[in-house]
């Protein structure tokens, strides 16, 4: 899904509200947000955080000091392109979860370039496929977003533009 800036927040709302109605279980990948500020943004809107399993990618990035929730699995942060995927790997086999959010891929182009991003999204997208696992990925909808959407497509069922 390729969310608009000025709606980026309300269009990843709706997005965690539906997969919260239609799924038991999401593993939910933040590169964006700290994990509590999900979790109270969760608890505003009637979202059931429970079904949620996380891997949080930027709590240790910005907080020196913060309480680890037993919902989350922690990395140093985006960069370590590698360490997400088996991460992802790791949560989808043990949480058993149906479908991922990966909020966002713009966020990998601030540490990659377009080329490498792209085989992280081929990567990742194959081991959904394999896994039997739906997948939301959102990134910014951006002029270097655009060129990033174009790459992406031969990977992924549909692409959702603004």
């Amino acid at each position: 899904m390729a969310l608009p800036g000025d709606a980026y927040s309300l269009k990843l709302l709706d997005a965690c509200r539906e997969l919260d109605q239609s799924f038991d279980s999401v593993c939910y990948v933040t590169l964006t947000k700290m994990l509590q500020s999900i979790v109270q943004v969760f608890e505003q809107n009637n979202i059931n955080y429970n079904k949620f399993e996380f891997i949080d990618a930027c709590t240790q990035t910005v907080a020196k000091r913060f309480i680890p929730s037993g919902k989350a699995l922690y990395l140093d942060g985006p960069n370590a392109l590698t360490d997400l995927l088996l991460a992802i790997s790791r949560v989808l086999d043990a949480k058993k979860c149906p479908v991922l959010l990966f909020d966002s891929i713009s966020v990998l182009l601030l540490y990659r370039d377009q080329k490498t991003v792209a085989k992280f999204v081929h990567a990742l997208t194959t081991m959904l496929r394999v896994k039997g696992v739906q997948g939301v990925l959102t990134c910014l909808a951006s002029e270097e977003a655009t060129g990033m959407l174009s790459q992406m497509e031969p990977f992924v069922d549909r692409v959702i533009k603004p």
